[in-house]
């Protein structure tokens, strides 16, 4: 048996955890959140994404969540704080799913063709 002095008559020891907002305002049978988001332009960085959406209350906390390993885009852990999310990509994390969308002025443009 290992003596731990933190521990008082078999109390386990307080242990600090950090609990994101995000974690603490979703139950565990609510439905994951579903958010599609158009874009305007070729790519969006995805902390803007985080904050456009309302999943991160700043650009600060948005960097922080991406740096803590919280979102993935494409059902792969991301870590780039910028990295540019394109129509057709889904960015995930706790309780949401964001479905990013092309820009339709885009799909419209066609390459010159010489005419």
């Amino acid at each position: 048996m290992i003596h731990n002095p933190e521990i008082v008559h078999g109390e386990t020891p307080l242990v600090p955890v950090q609990i994101s907002l995000t974690t603490l305002n979703r139950h565990p049978t609510m439905p994951l959140q579903q958010i599609t988001f158009p874009l305007r332009g070729e790519f969006i960085t995805l902390d803007r994404l985080l904050k456009a959406c309302g999943l991160a209350e700043s650009g600060g906390r948005a960097k922080t969540m991406v740096a803590e390993g919280m979102v993935q885009v494409d059902g792969r852990d991301e870590l780039r704080k910028t990295a540019k999310i394109r129509g057709g990509q889904v960015v995930s994390l706790h309780g949401a799913r964001i479905k990013v969308l092309p820009d339709p002025d885009l799909d419209q443009v066609s390459p010159d063709n010489g005419d």
